[in-house]
């Protein structure tokens, strides 16, 4: 029987998601021009139907169409529009757009040459931290720089790209039922009509009608945040002199950067009654109030910002359940639709591209000819898709509320509190480590020479986390670890695993026991412990080709071969996530530490 699911967003409309044990009868008589009357089998490529044409939806379709599907793209909305801000690309971003051939210098935006921090309380402007990520700074410590570009004109590229590339786009199309067969999903729309296609990613965003159908309505939380932006010409304090800017006030912050030579995308948050979380422009009257209110007296350029902001916006924040699961049959999600972030890391756009790289070399893993995929193979695709990339998002979608609730704080007391700890954080050690492995994914630039469709390059370990592990096994892996961090002693360079004991699984609890006992400068290892959790409770060997150990020497690499003895239908994600897949390590590839 079909479910049939109330849409809060929208009265009156409903949702429904059928599963059919027996594919389906097809008429005798067939339009081949519509796929609503072509099995998967009889279609040329295979068919992937993406709702959703933000930011994810064109780059996954171009992605797809690089490696021989036939992707298609609706989009609900009637056309781009002109709605949303800027857009923060990080190197993550970057790295994965930079697999899209000659794109990276179509972008329209600007980078900045600084990181500032800054403070104005009771009057006093105090700069709490200036950095250098400049585009030469950034691209020598992580392959790519740090750009903001104007979201609408973003999305443009977007979709010129695609269709470049021979992506179909349909726009007003509002997808409201899937029905899914043994190799097919038939895609309704509101406006009457229906498609089918091998299998459906929901790249729809923030109040995804792919979600809904699949899990159902989620009450979403208000955090008791509310955020005013726009756009606005770069104030004189830093022309020529572009940069990121974080200021800090009274019970309010502000993130502004440049999306061009001579404008700056802004946004505010305070604490405040409850908004819509809708993204409209306010009207005259609305703007002009808030030009004009206390904001455009604040220092450091902000309030030059507030005064001269064009399309202002002003949305509340909200927090949504995180989901356990981001798939059902052939039906997927993906960015903000799985894993929905309130915006204080500005990962969001990242994180998604992130998604899409991950989701992509698995296709390419388990179905390389890019043929019609059984539901069984789709099952292991999605299956190591959301073990990999589930933990990680739900992580950062936890920090970046945490970021919000430091950031906005009041009083005078708690302010300064919050800027002594905002001064030291940026330089502690740990801190640096995190910020730096967030912006060295989704791989390493050892692999970028290598083919991104193909699968992980042999595993490896960092010397830090072993040096750390090493004594639990035995003596020839912490002579391995040792040799390691001789050679390494600054580096963050990564060792093999080939010594790696296959009693492993039987060490763990003591593992845990000696990682939880660590001090706090140990705390960049709690995504670690929390993946040995798991692993404790799986049954698992290991066994290791070393015929071709070369002790004394540093950068050995061996052949580590996982042989998965788990009958519960479980991915291949916890050994990766340990640290045994480059794509994830903690090595700080390429950069040394003095």
């Amino acid at each position: 029987m079909p479910t049939t699911i109330n849409d809060d967003h929208n009265p009156g409309l409903t949702h429904t998601i059928k599963h059919q044990s027996n594919p389906f009868t097809w008429p005798t008589e067939k339009d081949t021009t519509d796929h609503r009357y072509l099995t998967p089998s009889q279609m040329t490529n295979t068919r992937v139907i993406i709702v959703g044409a933000g930011i994810a939806g064109p780059v996954l379709a171009i992605f797809l169409k690089m490696k021989g599907y036939d992707p298609i793209i609706y989009e609900r909305l009637p056309g781009l529009g002109e709605g949303g801000l800027g857009v923060t690309l990080q190197p993550n971003g970057m790295r994965v757009l930079s697999l899209i051939p000659d794109f990276l210098e179509k972008i329209p935006g600007h980078s900045p040459d600084r990181l500032i921090h800054c403070s104005c309380l009771d009057g006093v402007e105090d700069i709490l931290v200036d950095d250098d990520i400049s585009p030469a700074t950034m691209r020598e410590r992580f392959g790519f720089p740090v750009m903001g570009v104007r979201r609408p004109e973003f999305r443009q590229l977007l979709v010129d790209t695609a269709e470049k590339h021979g992506v179909e786009i349909k726009w007003g199309y509002k997808a409201i039922e899937f029905e899914q067969s043994d190799d097919a999903v038939e895609v309704t729309f509101a406006n009457g009509t229906k498609d089918t296609g091998s299998f459906v990613v929901g790249c729809d965003g923030l109040h995804s009608n792919t979600r809904i159908a699949l899990f159902g309505n989620e009450k979403a939380e208000f955090t008791g945040m509310v955020r005013v932006g726009g756009v606005s010409p770069t104030p004189p304090i830093y022309q020529g002199r572009p940069a990121n800017v974080n200021n800090y006030g009274d019970g309010r912050h502000m993130i502004a950067y440049p999306i061009a030579e001579d404008k700056y995308s802004w946004a505010i948050t305070t604490r405040g009654a409850e908004a819509k979380e809708d993204w409209k422009t306010q009207n005259p009257e609305q703007q002009d109030e808030i030009r004009n209110g206390p904001l455009s007296v604040w220092g450091f350029g902000a309030g030059d910002l507030v005064r001269t902001g064009q399309n202002i916006v002003k949305y509340g924040l909200y927090d949504r359940p995180e989901l356990e699961s981001w798939f059902k049959g052939r039906i997927v999600l993906l960015g903000d639709a799985a894993h929905l972030s309130t915006p204080h890391l500005g990962q969001g756009a990242n994180q998604a591209l992130e998604d899409i790289y991950h989701l992509m070399r698995l296709l390419g893993k388990h179905s390389p000819s890019a043929d019609q995929p059984s539901t069984e193979l789709l099952l292991r695709v999605f299956t190591d898709y959301q073990d990999l990339r589930l933990l990680r998002t739900s992580e950062l979608v936890k920090r970046a509320r945490r970021q919000g609730e430091i950031r906005v704080v009041k009083g005078l007391d708690a302010c300064r509190a919050r800027d002594e700890t905002i001064r030291i954080e940026f330089n502690d050690d740990t801190a640096r480590r995190a910020r730096d492995e967030l912006l060295s994914g989704p791989f390493t630039k050892s692999e970028m020479s290598s083919s991104f469709w193909s699968s992980p390059t042999i595993p490896l370990f960092t010397a830090r986390l072993f040096s750390v592990l090493s004594p639990l096994f035995s003596p020839p892996v912490t002579s391995v670890a040792v040799t390691a961090m001789q050679q390494s002693r600054n580096s963050f360079s990564c060792i093999p695993l080939s010594e790696l004991a296959s009693t492993v699984v039987d060490r763990i609890p003591l593992l845990l026991e000696q990682l939880q006992n660590l001090d706090a400068e140990e705390a960049f290892l709690d995504r670690k412990i929390l993946l040995l959790q798991k692993l404790h409770r799986k049954s698992m060997s290991i066994s290791m080709d070393t015929s071709n150990v070369q002790p004394g020497t540093s950068g050995i690499e061996h052949t580590l071969k996982k042989r998965h003895l788990m009958s519960d239908g479980t991915s291949k994600r916890d050994m990766s996530e340990m640290g045994f897949s480059p794509i994830i390590d903690m090595s700080l590839h390429n950069r040394q530490r003095g």
